[in-house]
């Protein structure tokens, strides 16, 4: 991964941490935007994989948002980083994960402040609104949406807050998140297995340059 952005220990942890369960390649793809600061409603990908008989294989990848937040950009990808570090060390692999925002500030080490939880919120907010798309290159029908497509995911399909305690009483909200059985799976296993193709064997990902800017979908 690429940045610009001074890492903290604790956030080079925390991403250390999501690169080692999900590799390098479905790790740059899933925290992209580290750093950066443009709104951008669109990014794209490319990569190699092979077929049974050594045939080189050309992949294309997007993440999508036709929202006004745009996709995860700046911090968010730590955000991101934090959760899935929490989940993986609290062992919770059912897909659901109850947390308090405090507990990711204090995982990344942000001071615990309201600028801060709004940071985590906000990250919430962009990872819900953005999907992540396996580019079919051999369709020609470019109307329909989802004909572009041969992979579709958003990688959170759940969000609630629950009140911690008595209602009149509680000062703290708890969230609860449901990420989608594919990435549990990734976390569990060896294969690492996104949008029906193993990133583990792909080659040359790399984001590309050219549409870095692009603002709509």
């Amino acid at each position: 991964m690429d940045t610009n952005y001074d890492l903290s220990e604790a956030e080079q942890r925390s991403l250390n941490t999501v690169y080692q369960l999900l590799g390098s390649n479905l790790a740059d793809y899933l925290l992209s935007g580290l750093s950066e600061t443009r709104i951008t409603n669109k990014r794209a990908f490319e990569a190699w994989g092979s077929t049974r008989d050594m045939q080189s294989v050309p992949y294309r990848f997007e993440m999508i948002s036709e929202t006004e937040p745009g996709l995860p950009m700046g911090r968010d990808p730590l955000v991101l980083a934090a959760i899935i570090d929490l989940l993986w060390n609290h062992q919770s692999l059912n897909g659901t994960f109850n947390f308090h925002v405090s507990e990711i500030i204090e995982r990344l080490n942000w001071p615990q402040s309201i600028e801060s939880q709004a940071e985590v919120k906000k990250a919430l907010e962009r990872y819900l609104l953005t999907a992540f798309c396996l580019i079919d290159e051999t369709n020609e029908d470019q109307e329909r949406v989802f004909a572009r497509y041969d992979g579709y995911r958003r990688l959170l399909v759940g969000y609630e807050t629950t009140t911690v305690g008595m209602r009149l009483t509680a000062t703290r909200k708890q969230i609860q998140l449901t990420f989608i059985p594919e990435l549990i799976e990734c976390l569990k296993s060896d294969s690492k297995r996104f949008l029906g193709i193993e990133f583990q064997r792909l080659r040359g990902f790399r984001r590309l340059e050219n549409e870095k800017d692009s603002n709509h979908v």
